[in-house]
């Protein structure tokens, strides 16, 4: 099994970037939603009540600085230093947990406002700042992420929801942070531990999916699938499940196409 590849969204819910290597960090992937977008009360906003949100890309520059582009719109963009264009400390609220970020001033609050046609502000988490998750057996800390620091995919669990679908969907439907190849359709289900490059990382659960694999993160249009499949054959409760939410045990770098070597697993199939 190898590692096929490795995705950060450093503004949450905002496009993705593919990296040939990066560090792991005990709060998830270096640079991984380390910013986000709220409304004026603080409260976090994804592409689950504003789908556009998918139509801005997302560029490291730097340490601290971003580039943000508006798809198929040429000249589109704003730069965002940390350097430069923070402000004051503000509560911020993601799935109940509030802590403090630092947010951004006018001008780049008002970009992402014109784009999204929707109030909203720009916010990043500090180096020192991280939420601890709670209902986990072992102390873990994450970024402005949904769940837990790491979301796991495997390409032949793809390939195998792409094989029942009449039109298939590609991976970043999902929104991975890794997405590995060599295994069986769904073996990762069975995984406990597992070890990328110099890191450590523990399978913690299943990722239940939501509306946002239902749209296309070229266009932000939505349709029915993939949920409508997934729920014929990965539906366990209320909840449809594909990937899997990984907690950091031993930080370390990671690279595509190295091993995936399997430490320990949940049961044997």
């Amino acid at each position: 099994m190898k590692l096929k590849d490795i995705y950060s969204y450093p503004i949450k819910s905002l496009g993705g970037i593919r990296h040939a290597r990066s560090e792991v960090l005990p709060i998830g992937l270096a640079n991984d939603r380390r910013w986000m977008l709220v409304d004026k009360a603080g409260n976090f906003l994804t592409q689950r009540t504003i789908p556009k949100m998918c139509m801005l890309e997302v560029q490291i520059q730097g340490p601290g600085h971003l580039l943000v582009k508006e798809k198929g719109i040429q000249g589109e963009e704003i730069e965002i230093r940390l350097a430069t264009d923070v402000g004051k400390t503000k509560q911020v609220t993601v799935w109940g947990d509030k802590l403090p970020a630092t947010t951004f001033n006018d001008s780049i609050n008002g970009w992402f406002t014109s784009r999204l046609n929707t109030p909203c502000e720009l916010v990043y988490m500090e180096s020192e700042q991280s939420r601890q998750l709670s209902g986990i057996p072992e102390p873990s800390f994450v970024s402005f992420a949904d769940s837990l620091p790491i979301l796991l995919t495997s390409q032949s669990s793809l390939d195998e929801l792409n094989r029942r679908l009449n039109e298939p969907i590609p991976m970043d439907r999902f929104r991975p942070n890794l997405v590995i190849e060599g295994a069986s359709p769904f073996e990762e289900d069975g995984w406990d531990r597992i070890r990328l490059g110099t890191a450590i990382l523990k399978v913690v659960k299943p990722c239940a999916r939501c509306v946002v694999t239902t749209i296309d993160q070229k266009t932000g249009k939505k349709s029915p699938e993939p949920l409508a499949t997934l729920a014929k054959f990965r539906r366990k409760g209320n909840d449809t499940f594909f990937g899997q939410n990984l907690m950091v045990e031993q930080a370390g770098h990671i690279e595509c196409g190295g091993p995936v070597e399997l430490l320990e697993r949940k049961w044997v199939s």
